[in-house]
């Protein structure tokens, strides 16, 4: 006959660590992006240390060569994005350290999306 086993409680009370739905909209606008980004052929990798941006993009031509450079993007979601009058925009909040940065910067080039003809209309812009 085995004796009873008392497993130690965890108190309800100490200070833990909680997921909120901002984490949970972060993590749903990361996959997004990145199932877009993988329909159009291209690789994504997640950025660990946030610096303002989340995601690596790395593009290839049409034949599946790696093209020159990475598309850094920072990803923004929401429960209730605001829209432009018209609905032809989605309105998003950046800040303005990360948007002279971002135009400082050489690799940049666009502050737009990548194009993607098999997928129209799932990214931001067609810089063409």
């Amino acid at each position: 006959m085995r004796e009873a086993v008392t497993l130690a409680r965890h108190p309800s009370n100490l200070p833990r660590k909680k997921r909120t739905r901002e984490h949970v909209l972060a993590d749903l606008g990361a996959n997004h992006v990145e199932k877009v980004a993988l329909g159009c052929g291209h690789a994504v990798d997640r950025v660990w240390h946030d610096y303002g941006l989340d995601l690596a993009l790395y593009t290839f031509d049409p034949r599946g060569y790696l093209e020159s450079g990475v598309v850094w993007i920072q990803v923004k979601s929401s429960d209730r994005p605001s829209k432009r009058r018209d609905g032809s925009a989605v309105l998003v909040r950046l800040q303005r350290r990360d948007l002279l940065a971002w135009i400082a910067d050489i690799y940049t080039g666009n502050l737009g999306g990548v194009r993607c003809p098999e997928r129209a209309g799932l990214l931001a812009c067609d810089p063409g």
